[in-house]
């Protein structure tokens, strides 16, 4: 009898681990085929009252990552918002899958918005560059240089960098071409370079890179970022520093391991309100 009831507690205890075991890899499959809508209002001092409420749509290291065919799942979370300015912060090739073509479908679906776009330090190498094929669909590659956009009759200026972990930003150059005193929002494939763009007065810096850690843990977060180490400061999320304010987006693919945990894969939506330019963060 007691080895009976041994025998069924045994099997008992495999069941029960088969059956976590099950849910464990469910919910790592769903957190990775997922997308999530993250949406942040940051402040600017001294913006024109004709861009409050403007919106910035921030899409980040697809890593030639498809969400159905033709990104249709993608497609249909965009289709359903609405913004300004998009803004595309590199590795949207992977060096290792080196397929253009997911990139290339999510570039074809912001067509009749002002579209920028940074390399990351996957799509800086030769082999997985789209800058002609991004050009081709109306896209604005900005490497270490500034452009000024319309929206709502006045003037925002957007600057690119070169990603800081696979060669040194010139952003000091960049940011000579903004007139002082005028909205600048940066783009930069990591988020290494926010402490020269919160001394430089950029109003806005947006970042990727990171993919959140991509396997977070309960209260710790990411356990370990490249360029940051373990434990990073900045994996994801809004940060201020004075005027200057990032958004490290989580990103949408995934790089080395093909999965992700506790760290959806996500799409930005910021919105810029106006603030008073007395006003302080810190």
């Amino acid at each position: 009898m007691r080895a009976d009831m041994g025998k069924q507690q045994v099997l008992y205890r495999q069941v029960l681990t088969c059956l976590a075991l099950a849910v464990l890899v469910a919910y790592t499959w769903y957190g990775t085929v997922s997308i999530r809508l993250t949406t942040y209002t940051v402040g600017v001092r001294g913006l024109p009252p004709e861009l409050d409420g403007i919106r910035i749509l921030h899409l980040t290291d697809l890593h030639s990552k498809e969400f159905g065919h033709g990104q249709e799942r993608l497609a249909r979370l965009l289709s359903e918002l609405e913004y300004d300015i998009a803004a595309l912060t590199g590795d949207f090739v992977d060096a290792v899958k080196r397929d253009k073509a997911p990139a290339l479908q999510v570039a074809s679906l912001l067509a009749g918005k002002p579209v920028f776009y940074v390399v990351g330090n996957h799509d800086m190498r030769p082999e997985c560059n789209i800058g002609s094929e991004l050009a081709a669909l109306g896209v604005e590659v900005l490497r270490d240089r500034a452009v000024p956009v319309g929206v709502r009759g006045r003037r925002i200026w957007i600057v690119g960098v070169d990603s800081p972990y696979s060669g040194a930003p010139r952003l000091s150059g960049a940011l000579a071409e903004v007139p002082p005193g005028e909205p600048t929002i940066l783009l930069a494939h990591a988020p290494g370079v926010f402490a020269q763009a919160a001394e430089a007065g950029v109003d806005l810096v947006l970042a990727g890179h990171t993919h959140g850690g991509q396997v977070r843990l309960p209260l710790l977060g990411a356990l370990w970022v490249p360029g940051q180490g373990y434990f990073p400061r900045y994996s994801k999320g809004l940060f201020v520093s004075g005027r200057t304010s990032m958004v490290v987006n989580a990103g949408l693919g995934e790089s080395v391991v093909p999965f992700r945990f506790l760290c959806l894969p996500e799409v930005v939506l910021v919105t810029l309100r106006c603030e008073p330019e007395e006003q302080a963060h810190d």
